[in-house]
């Protein structure tokens, strides 16, 4: 009978912290690098960075297939840097091959995605390169997630503009879908980029996760490559695109089932910009 006595108080001990476990899982972030493809030193120091950060090749560059096949190497994941046209037109110079266009119909929007797709043949998902102007029209962005949902892919909105459309016609097409919380490197000074990091972590501190966005630049890979290896440290975890796409998937179900209807889980992104 004391042995028993002492299991059980053993038990009683325990719960809490098992509680807690399941209540409060620790906090994720995921990271997408974007403009991978044209800048072959600091691309492969990308990918020697830890852990199971998102590559966003941009298609048709020149280091496009040998980016994928350093990232399959290393754990990471693929994904196609979209161009889409920005609001402001100077900007179109900055765009490369294969962007795609306001003046665009659907056919030749879908056959300019295919083409764009063989180039980067191992991407999962996509996310936009610029596109403050073309992810705010809905009939374009509809034309865009049929066809993601006919090449099976997920889309990551950047938020380039905070009159996108793109996340919602996505989760009504049907597309798996997230929209960026952080751009790392709006500003490529360490105190900015320091603060940015910080902002990540506090996002997904208070909402559970937090997606960022950031760029081969030499300060951001020494921020990470500073950062990443401390994240125990500070409580929070590095997943993949996929799995955060997975988590807050179910986040979405449990909110539909609780409320009738689809909510929203992602935060309002910090650092829009029009690109």
């Amino acid at each position: 009978m004391l042995r028993r006595l002492i299991s059980l108080a053993s038990l009683a001990c325990l719960a809490p912290a098992l509680a807690a476990d399941v209540i409060w899982p620790m906090p994720v972030i995921a990271i997408i690098m974007d403009d991978i493809g044209y800048r072959h030193r600091e691309d492969q120091e990308v990918m020697a960075l830890p852990g199971a950060l998102a590559v966003s090749i941009l298609p048709h560059s020149p280091h496009a297939a040998e980016m994928a096949n350093l990232a399959a190497a290393a754990g990471k994941d693929v994904m196609l840097h979209l161009p889409m046209e920005p609001l402001r037109e100077e900007k179109n110079v900055a765009l490369g091959p294969g962007a795609l266009m306001l003046g665009m119909d659907r056919i030749a929007l879908m056959r300019t995605l295919d083409q764009n797709l063989r180039s980067v043949p191992t991407a999962v998902g996509v996310n936009n390169h610029m596109g403050s102007l073309l992810t705010r029209d809905t009939q374009h962005m509809q034309w865009l997630m049929e066809s993601l949902r006919i090449h099976d892919k997920f889309f990551v909105d950047s938020v380039t503009s905070d009159r996108s459309v793109a996340a919602e016609v996505a989760r009504r097409r049907g597309v798996p879908n997230l929209r960026r919380d952080i751009f790392l490197d709006d500003a490529r000074d360490a105190r900015n980029l320091q603060s940015n990091f910080q902002d990540l972590i506090r996002i997904a501190r208070q909402k559970g996760s937090a997606l960022a966005i950031g760029h081969p630049h030499p300060e951001t890979i020494a921020l990470l490559r500073t950062e990443l290896p401390r994240l125990n440290s500070l409580g929070v975890r590095l997943v993949s695109v996929p799995q955060l796409l997975r988590m807050r998937g179910d986040s979405v179900e449990r909110n539909t089932a609780a409320n009738g209807d689809l909510t929203n889980v992602s935060a309002a992104p910090v650092g829009t910009a029009l690109r």
